[in-house]
């Protein structure tokens, strides 16, 4: 394991305080919502973008990550029943990056870098909240072939529809 801020799993400290009623909120307080944006606003698609590719691109994470990222997604939220709202989105989306990177990457993220890429979560947050995000899910991290070819061609089929972007 990676001891030294690197995983929830293995050696999160204060893991054990991570109740998480919405299974996600570990990061209580640290939802990275930008001053502009309120709590309860829905994110605008811009927004989004530029979370998730400052992560990708401080990361190095391959593209094949953002596949696995949305299954993670819908997983927590079918298994674990996790809402994604407003307030919750940047946390979630920001731990199945996390999760992503550790199990899909040839060299792996530590917790450490994300929360130096987003200081609004601490260290402790972050392994608080993968910790809570694994016991969501059950610990169940597997991803068949089959599965990921139907997210892979589900989201090429939506990107060659002419009005993929249109409102």
């Amino acid at each position: 394991g990676r001891e030294s801020g690197a995983s929830g799993a293995s050696g999160a400290s204060g893991a054990s305080g991570a109740s998480g009623e919405s299974g996600a909120s570990g990061a209580s307080g640290a939802s990275g919502a930008p001053a502009s944006s309120s709590a309860g606003a829905s994110p605008e698609a811009d927004e989004i973008y530029a979370f998730i590719s400052t992560l990708f691109a401080r990361a190095h994470l391959s593209s094949e990550c953002s596949i696995i990222v949305l299954i993670y997604v819908e997983r927590l939220m079918e298994r674990g029943r996790v809402p994604l709202m407003a307030g919750t989105w940047r946390p979630i989306v920001l731990c199945a990056l996390l999760l992503a990177s550790k199990v899909w990457q040839d060299y792996a993220s530590w917790n450490v870098e994300f929360s130096l890429a987003y200081p609004q979560f601490p260290l402790a947050s972050i392994n608080r909240l993968e910790r809570c995000f694994l016991e969501k899910l059950g610990w169940d991290l597997y991803i068949s072939q089959q599965l990921y070819a139907k997210y892979y061609f589900g989201l090429r089929a939506l990107t060659e529809k002419n009005d993929f972007r249109a409102k």
